[in-house]
Parts: C-alpha cells; sequence; structure tokens
C-alpha cells in the first residue's frame, strides 16, 4: 500500500471512531500516565476560563478534560484504544465533571519530584494543608492568592563577597500565602528581587492520603542567589468524621444493632460520607462484633478514582438489659439445650 493509501486509512480509523483524544492533548498513543497528566495540566492552564477570557476558551477547556478523563482511566483508555469514542457509549462522561477532572490532574501537580534538581536550588515551603475525610473522598480543589519574592525580571545579579544567608517568615490563613524576607542586602551575587502575585490551582485528589504531598515547582520565595525552591503542600486529616476510620483504600464504622436484628435479619440504609446510601441488609445470625465487608463502598483508589475499596462495618449487639416472664418463656421453648 502506498504511503497515502496508509495515512488515509489511519485518517478512517481516527476519524470514525470519533475525536481523536490523544491529538488533543498533542500526545503519542503509546504516552505514560505521567506524560498525559503533563500534558493536561499545561493545556488546562491554558485554556480554563477563569484565566482565558478569549472566545471558545471554554469549548476548549472542556474537551482537553475530556479527553483527559478517557486517557487517564485505564479501562476506558483501554476501550477507546481498542474501539475508539463510539467505543465508550455513555461512559466518557461518567466521571465528576470537568472541575473533578482538572482535581485529578492537578493533585499530582507535583505528585512527582525534579531528578535533575541541583544543590543551587533554594528551601522548599512546606505548608501542611488540613482536610477532611470527605475531602479525600470526594475530591476538592480551590485557588490560593500567592505573594511571593521573585527575581526580578530583566534583572542580573549584582557582585559582592558576603554570604549571610536570609530569614523566612511564613504567614499562613484562609486562601492565602505571603512570605517575607530579611536579611542582607550585600549578599553573593544576589539578584533584585519583587514581588509577584499569582493564583494556584491547588487540588485535593480523591483517594489521596494523610502525609501526601501537593507539589508546586519554582513557587517558594527566591533566597540568595538561588533558584526558587517548591512549594508544597502536605495533607494532614482532620477528625471530623469521627465515626469513620480510614485504612487505606478500605473504610472502618461501628453499628449497633438489636438482638432481634441479629438473630433475624435487618435492613437499613447507611448515609455514607458524600451522602449516598448503602443498603446493609442481613439474613443471617450476626455474632456480637462481627464485621462485614461491602466491597467498592471505601475510599476511592488514587490512580483508578473509578474503583474504590472496602467498607467494613463492625456489628455491635446490644443485649437486654433484663426479660419479662413471659420473654424468658418464648426464650426457653425456642432454645433447647
Amino acid at each position: 500500500m502506498s504511503t497515502i493509501g496508509q495515512l488515509l486509512v489511519l485518517f478512517v480509523v481516527v476519524t470514525v471512531g470519533g475525536r481523536d483524544f490523544y491529538g488533543i492533548l498533542g500526545i503519542q498513543r503509546g504516552a505514560s500516565p505521567k506524560e498525559i497528566r503533563s500534558a493536561y495540566r499545561k493545556l488546562a492552564v491554558k485554556w480554563h476560563p477563569d484565566h482565558n477570557k478569549e472566545e471558545g476558551a471554554k469549548e476548549q477547556f472542556q474537551e482537553i478534560s475530556q479527553a483527559y478523563e478517557i486517557l487517564s482511566d485505564k479501562t476506558k483508555r483501554q476501550r477507546y484504544d481498542a474501539y475508539g469514542e463510539d467505543g465508550l457509549n455513555d461512559n466518557a462522561g461518567g466521571g465528576g465533571g470537568f472541575g473533578d477532572i482538572f482535581e485529578r490532574a492537578f493533585g499530582r501537580f507535583g505528585g512527582f519530584r525534579d531528578a535533575t534538581r541541583t544543590e543551587n536550588q533554594g528551601p522548599d515551603l512546606v505548608i501542611p494543608l488540613k482536610v477532611t475525610l470527605r475531602d479525600l473522598y470526594v475530591g476538592k480543589s480551590f485557588t490560593v492568592h500567592r505573594s511571593k519574592w521573585a527575581r526580578q525580571a530583566g534583572g542580573t545579579p549584582r557582585e559582592c563577597h558576603c554570604k549571610r544567608s536570609n530569614t523566612i517568615h511564613i504567614q499562613f490563613g484562609g486562601s492565602g500565602i505571603q512570605t517575607m524576607s530579611s536579611g542582607c542586602d550585600e549578599c553573593r551575587n544576589l539578584w533584585p528581587k519583587e514581588r509577584q502575585h499569582s493564583a494556584l490551582f491547588v487540588t485535593i485528589e480523591r483517594g489521596m492520603m494523610n502525609g501526601d504531598q501537593i507539589v508546586f515547582e519554582g513557587e517558594a520565595d527566591a533566597v540568595g542567589d538561588d533558584v526558587p525552591g517548591n512549594l508544597i503542600f502536605s495533607i494532614v486529616q482532620d477528625d471530623s468524621y469521627p465515626n469513620w476510620q480510614r485504612n487505606g483504600e478500605d473504610l472502618h464504622i461501628h453499628i449497633h444493632i438489636t438482638l432481634r436484628e441479629a438473630l433475624l435479619g435487618f435492613e437499613r440504609a447507611l448515609v455514607h460520607i458524600d451522602g449516598h446510601h448503602v443498603d446493609l441488609v442481613s439474613n443471617k445470625i450476626i455474632q456480637p462484633e462481627e464485621m462485614v465487608g461491602y466491597p467498592g463502598e471505601g475510599m476511592p483508589i488514587r490512580d483508578t478514582p473509578s474503583e474504590r475499596g472496602t467498607l467494613w462495618v463492625t456489628y455491635h449487639v446490644n443485649f437486654p438489659t433484663e426479660l419479662t416472664a413471659d420473654q424468658r418463656a418464648a426464650i426457653a421453648t425456642s432454645f433447647h439445650s
């Protein structure tokens, strides 16, 4: 087959099955998950309607978000690679919307440390980010308005021989971060500094855990003549959901039931962290402190948020504190030892 013929076949394969999601993100079909995230992240920043007021920016952002939703999900990507967009049926938009897609990508904004980091890079700025268990279950994104010291645009370092270092004082509250630098004005090769203000998209990715980090490369303050370090948000889960415990991808909760329910069975609706109901149904005898698992009702799995761990329910049986004579007789009749 001629080269032109091969190109026509390729064109038909791509277009008959729907849009070319790889082309939309500007990546090769064999791109790794990291390359997919990186490509989407750059395009999302460029086309996000909060910052890009050009006509068609919103539609462009939606299209790249749809492409990322498919290619970032292992199962959907395999289906798309095999059958094209038409093979996705109604599942292409089955995620949590464009905001949720944006969260999944930007939760990874700094998930990989720069392997080329040199000793000339300044210190990182690490800030604890307190979140709820619900934030980690459903995901969350917000904007932090950042004010920092940065190298002056077009500036050049001045020559001197002092090597005294600057001191950084951090102020963090609400949705704002501000750092102030003070120290020697004659440090070696000290670049002239200026205040820069920016808005950072901070995303709590579904399935993140205590200690996970959201890293913005080069967003720390410029100190001395070093290249600015990274701004790092470190996830800290609070105790606002005391009845729920997390163990990796699994969730645990304790439920009290009556002796009658333990012996004869029951049907209950448990309100989950995000408000949806989980049907708790038993048609067998439940032993005191028995733990029952409900697969698919645990925490989202971070790399595949469409999948979830197991919800484990520990049942506590409430025994009566006293029995009437008739109840004693009924029990004695029912249970022969």
